[in-house]
């Protein structure tokens, strides 16, 4: 993403994506070939709340256009990306649920912030979207790659989030999951984020 380099924390010291190769998810029981190309979910955690009116905000746009953008020229031949996002702000809900990278409505939403900051209740709702995903996934024998999950923030939350960022990290450790923090706005609190990612 084309943002500030000291306002971008990676989480991971690997961002290669793990593949699987369980041979059950290659065929089915009447011999039909299933797409062989891997899904990656990825879900965004968006802040909403009010502290991101002005330069948060424009943080926020020029961070998912470049998001999105990256994939739209990159292509990721190797993975199809399904993308999902959870507006974090007075309305704690959904943004978009999970949809395939090139169905998704975010680059043109129109989000208005307001309200306060939840990140752990954010949190806890995407962590809990990814492992639905996942579910789906391997119900339908579709293999995957490594979930991604990404915050954007200011890091100035209304709640406390200590519990679903050490989860966070363990997954991220253990290489369950890969996290980027990509800070917002002026000030935005660093070592907050840095507890998630």
């Amino acid at each position: 993403m084309n943002c500030k380099e000291e306002h971008m924390i990676n989480s991971t010291e690997n961002n290669s994506m793990n593949y699987s190769t369980n041979d059950s998810m290659n065929t089915t029981s009447d011999n039909s070939l299933i797409p062989l190309i891997p899904h990656c979910p990825v879900i965004l955690v968006l802040d909403t709340s009010h502290s991101m009116w002005g330069k948060g905000l424009a943080d926020m746009k020029e961070s998912l256009q470049a998001f999105f953008k990256t994939i739209r020229s990159q292509g990721f031949a190797l993975a199809q990306i399904d993308t999902a996002a959870v507006s974090m702000g007075d309305n704690l809900s959904m943004l978009e649920e999970f949809t395939p990278f090139i169905k998704s409505a975010l680059p043109q939403m129109n989000i208005r912030p307001k309200g306060n900051t939840p990140i752990c209740a954010a949190l806890e709702l995407a962590l809990q979207k990814l492992q639905d995903q996942l579910s789906q996934y391997r119900s339908a024998h579709i293999p995957c790659t490594t979930p991604q999950l990404i915050i954007l923030s200011d890091g100035e939350s209304s709640d406390d989030f200590t519990v679903p960022a050490m989860k966070i990290r363990r997954m991220v450790r253990s290489g369950e999951l890969f996290c980027r923090a990509i800070a917002l706005g002026d000030s935005p609190d660093l070592d907050a984020l840095q507890t998630i990612a």
